[in-house]
């Protein structure tokens, strides 16, 4: 079935037709708001243009426009209580206030090098931090983050500063927090940046240059940031005409970055040249929700879409390798898993978790894993350094996952950071097995560890261990049995060891890749001898049966 299109009044006059699934419930109409009207962010519900009835946002679209027509108003706080409080963003609104005319624009930074210095203002904790009682099933609450004004779309760590995280939300606003024991209630902003002018949609850490930080956002811009100064240090124009959903560092070229968009295009970025390198257009048929660099191949980068399609690409020829169609509704994100090579998680609408073979050596390109346990929308999937799978969804839930068994590991159902409303974003920490982040609807952010973690212990940074997708201990191959494992990423510096050992240490892993990338290589060997083997004997088969036809013809 294809898509209604819903058009939408606002309190100032701008209208939008907003492409929705009929089959899907009306509350996602709020969600859509946000990109599609000026003041979206603050709608809590809608009602008929033609017969003024409220729209009832658990019904499903088909329901609506039977019962209120294809033209609707956006309802606001302290107009017509259509949702009342629970209705959207009234929360956090403004009741019955006109919005500010937008901020202008900030004034551009002095330039800074993009190679940024690995000093950092954010002094290591000196010991363990408080931990609350568990506030789900395995899941502790270590601090809740409160200073968006609007939804949180975005959280990313740190990888060179254990306690630095970026926070990223629809009112235009970037923060950089420190966290940690050292910080008053585990977690304290350390500056804002400012500089877009639409909601900001995502955010990433460089793998290898200390601070530099990318974000994107509604206004159809790529920034990069130095977190450690609050300096922009460039505006990637050029590249993009719609919002800007996600961007990814590759971790084999230091300027590679990726970017997707509402366009339809994914763009390749130079970021020390500033400029376009390459765009891959034709994979999708609608927007471009998340991009990913692959963490084992160079020349190998994944999207996903809301035509409900995940699409692995060759970057070198702009090729589309696979196409994965098994969703049933919008492909929200994606994430390589850093252990299992090849291995791909999507986070879908039709409330699944798919895990996908994408290696393109032999037997991939198909469905490994499908994993069932949100009740409601899965916006977010990420891997842990160690393996660990987590996701967020609308059911307000976060869900670390045993993929072996398909079923979840840890969850978090509630909390006082989420309040009942919806998760959009999760991320890991880069340096410490077992820390996680996610934000959502409510404006807030939760830090949270993992059962069995020990976060933050001893003095001093990380040290020792490759990043993410880093090009030290080898190419592992994809184990047959990827259960999310989890190890420390190398020796804590300081008393206390730092680190966290969840699973096997990081020296047995980069051992075991290496036993299992030489038991590869002799399988591929013993492939290749009985490949030739069966040619030959296949030409033998041959030449035995030309001659019992010769013979039998001459007979």
């Amino acid at each position: 079935m294809g898509k209604a299109v819903i058009e939408v009044k606002g309190r100032n006059g701008e209208e939008a037709a907003i492409p929705i699934d009929p089959e899907r419930s009306a509350s996602l109409l709020l969600r859509k708001c946000m990109r599609a009207l000026p003041s979206g962010d603050d709608v809590v519900g809608f009602k008929s243009a033609s017969n003024g009835n409220a729209v009832d946002l658990e019904a499903p679209v088909t329901q609506v426009i039977a019962e209120c027509g294809e033209v609707l108003i956006a309802v606001y706080p302290g107009g017509d209580e259509i949702g009342g409080e629970s209705g959207g963003y009234a929360a956090y609104s403004n009741p019955g206030a006109e919005q500010p005319p937008p901020a202008p624009p900030a004034a551009a930074a002095p330039p800074v090098e993009a190679s940024l210095p690995p000093s950092s203002d954010f002094p290591p904790p000196a010991g363990p931090p408080a931990i609350a009682p568990p506030s789900g099933d395995g899941l502790s609450l270590l601090a809740t983050l409160a200073a968006h004004d609007k939804p949180i779309s975005s959280v990313s760590f740190s990888r060179h500063d254990k306690c630095m995280l970026a926070t990223a939300g629809y009112d235009q606003k970037i923060i950089v927090w420190g966290v940690g024991a050292g910080e008053p209630d585990g977690g304290a902003a350390r500056r804002t940046l400012e500089g877009h002018e639409e909601a900001v949609t995502a955010l990433s850490f460089h793998p290898s240059r200390p601070g530099l930080l990318a974000s994107c956002a509604g206004d159809a811009s790529v920034k990069l940031w130095d977190a450690n100064t609050g300096l922009e240090v460039a505006a990637l124009t050029g590249g993009h005409e719609d919002w800007v959903k996600a961007v990814s560092w590759s971790p084999f070229q230091e300027n590679a970055l990726a970017s997707c968009s509402d366009d339809g295009r994914i763009v390749l970025w130079d970021v020390d040249a500033k400029a376009v390198k390459k765009k891959l257009e034709g994979g999708h048929s609608d927007f471009v929700s998340c991009v990913a660099f692959s963490l084992h191949d160079p020349k190998i980068l994944a999207s996903s879409s809301t035509d409900k399609t995940v699409v692995v690409w060759d970057i070198a020829t702009g090729k589309v390798v696979y196409k994965f169609t098994e969703h049933t509704d919008e492909c929200n994100s994606i994430a390589w898993s850093p252990t299992a090579e090849g291995l791909l998680a999507t986070a879908c609408l039709d409330k699944l978790v798919r895990i996908y073979d994408a290696s393109t050596e032999d037997g991939g390109g198909e469905l490994f894993k499908t994993l069932k346990g949100h009740k409601s929308e899965v916006n977010a999937v990420a891997y842990s350094p160690g393996g660990l799978l987590a996701s967020a969804s609308d059911d307000s839930s976060v869900i670390v996952w045993d993929v072996e068994s398909e079923a979840p590991l840890h969850s978090l159902t509630s909390s006082a950071c989420f309040s009942g409303q919806l998760v959009s974003c999760v991320a890991w920490g880069a340096l410490e097995e077992g820390v996680l982040a996610a934000g959502g609807e409510d404006a807030k952010v939760g830090v949270f560890a993992v059962a069995g973690a020990s976060l933050w212990q001893g003095g001093g940074a990380m040290n020792g261990g490759a990043m993410i997708g880093g090009k030290s201990g080898g190419k592992s191959g994809k184990p047959k049995n990827p259960k999310a494992g989890a190890s420390s990423r190398g020796g804590g510096g300081g008393g206390g060891g730092g680190g966290v050992a969840v699973g096997v240490a990081a020296d047995e892993i980069g051992a075991l890749r290496s036993d299992v990338t030489a038991l590869r290589d002799e399988v591929k060997k013993d492939l290749k001898k009985l490949s030739k083997g069966m040619n030959q004997m296949n030409a033998s088969i041959d030449h035995i049966l030309a001659l019992l036809k010769a013979q039998q013809d001459e007979d």
